[in-house]
This record gives structure tokens, C-alpha cells and sequence, in this order.
């Protein structure tokens, strides 16, 4: 989404007549500029550890995701799955659908408030050639408009949730998955999706809370209670503070240290 460089021209020319009939000359037009902000979005992600890489696509001039195309090995196979979020006329989200290997395997479908957040997602999957009904997800927004709750209601009726506190910057400082608590740090620079819009829509499918509900870089992940479940995370930037590199290290010996790369396009 580009955000337009507004010029504000002010061209003031004031014409009196003095007593002896002379003219003011007109004054100098005055202009004040706004710079140009530039919005990256991510294009392509990829992962050392599986060969894992991730294609990103975007509704025209509005950096909200549309589409997501992964590959990756497992156990010596490639797979290629697909995410697609359609759209209405408003550009308000209506469903999601995942591909493995072309093969339609879930949907989600949206149920937005009055503000246009979605608020409930009723999730079906494929189970042999037919889809099922997989109960549904419950948002909540506070007053920003940032994402405080997730409810999952699964068919049988159990539920759990994660919950979401934010700093100042718009960051989440604390994260609550049922019994567990995590609390966040991040450095001041750009992060790598803070441009892009619904990307908690992926999160919500997909995981991926390190990268895609925050404004700036995760650099530390903590879990109190249980030191195997830490993250930490270093960056390497390029010159407009956006990363390019990440290493990521996890606190479990049974998830290996990964680097991951990032490639942009520039609105």
C-alpha cells in the first residue's frame, strides 16, 4: 500500500493600494512537503532447517494478504500446500481455504462486527473426500482494535484459549495459551510483516505468533515456568531497519536453531 506523498501549496499573493497608488509585489508561494513513507511487504520466506519457502501475495494497493504458497521436505518429500483469503467488494475478508498438494483440505469461513473485524471463523476439513464440520473460532478486540482473545470450540464442545496483552508500541507483551504464561521483548526496528493487514487470520490457522502479530522484532520468548519452551532471536537488517536474517534458537533440544530469510517488495 503506498502511502501518498502530499504537498501542500500555499500561494499567498496580496494586492493593495498604498496611498500612492503603488502594488505589492505578489509573495513567494510557500510549499510543505510530507517525505515518503515507504511500506515493505514480505514476498518470499525461507527456512534452513526443511527447505521450507513461503510466497506471499497481496490485494492491489491495500497490503492485505491474499494468498500464501509453501514448499517444503518431509521425510524426503516435497510438499506444496496453498493458502487462499477471499475477499468481497469492501475487501472484507469472507473465507480462507488451504491446499495440500492442490487438494482443497480445509476452509474457513468469517463472520465480521459492524467494524469489519472478523469476530468468529467456523472451520471445516476434509476427512475421506468429504468435508466435516471442525467447530469454530471466537475473536475479541479491544478498543484499538487489537486482537485479545482466541477462543477455539472444538466439535465435541472442549475448549481452550489464548489470550493477547499489548505494550505501548503495540507489541504483545504477554502471551496466555491455557495454563501457560509468556512474556515478550522486541528491539525498535520495523517487523517484517508490521505493513502487512489480517495476517492474524494466518496465525489463527497457521501459528506463527513470533512474526506476525507484532509491529517490531521478537527478540526474547519466555516461558517462567518452563525454560524449554524459550525462544531468543538475532536479526540482521537491511538499511530501512526491515530483517532479511533471522536465527532463531529455542530452549526444546528437540527443535533444532534455524536461520530464516526474507525477500520484500517496496510500495
Amino acid at each position: 500500500m503506498k502511502k501518498l506523498n502530499f504537498c501542500l501549496i500555499a500561494i499567498v499573493a496580496i494586492a493593495t493600494l498604498s496611498i500612492n497608488g503603488c502594488k505589492k509585489e505578489p509573495k513567494t508561494p510557500l510549499e510543505n512537503s510530507t517525505p515518503v513513507e515507504k511500506v515493505f511487504l514480505p514476498v518470499k520466506m525461507s527456512t534452513d532447517t526443511d527447505n521450507e519457502i513461503l510466497k506471499f501475495k497481496y490485494l492491489d494497493n491495500t497490503g492485505m494478504i491474499k494468498e500464501i504458497e509453501g514448499t517444503y521436505t518431509l521425510n524426503g518429500n516435497t510438499e506444496n500446500n496453498r493458502i487462499v483469503i477471499s475477499y468481497n467488494a469492501t475487501n472484507q475478508p469472507v473465507k480462507l481455504e488451504g491446499f495440500s498438494n492442490g487438494e482443497l483440505e480445509k476452509r474457513t469461513v468469517y463472520t465480521l462486527n459492524t467494524a469489519g473485524d472478523v469476530i468468529r471463523g467456523d472451520h471445516t476439513w476434509m476427512y475421506n473426500g468429504q468435508m466435516i464440520d471442525d467447530g469454530n473460532t471466537e475473536l475479541s478486540y479491544n478498543a484499538s482494535r487489537q486482537l485479545t482473545s482466541v477462543k477455539y470450540i472444538t466439535i465435541t464442545g472442549n475448549t481452550y484459549e489464548e489470550k493477547f496483552e499489548y505494550n505501548v508500541a503495540g507489541n504483545i507483551a504477554k502471551y496466555i495459551f491455557v495454563n501457560q504464561t509468556f512474556n515478550l521483548e522486541y528491539d525498535f526496528n520495523n517487523g517484517a510483516f508490521k505493513g502487512v493487514k489480517n495476517f492474524h487470520l494466518i496465525y489463527i490457522d497457521e501459528g506463527g505468533l513470533e512474526f506476525f502479530l507484532t509491529q517490531n522484532n521478537l527478540i526474547k520468548l519466555v516461558n517462567p515456568a518452563d525454560a524449554s519452551n524459550n525462544e531468543s532471536y538475532t536479526y540482521e537488517y537491511n538499511t530501512d531497519k526491515y530483517p532479511v536474517k533471522i536465527n532463531a534458537s529455542y530452549g526444546s533440544s528437540t527443535r533444532p536453531s534455524e536461520i530464516i530469510t526474507f525477500e520484500y517488495s517496496v510500495k
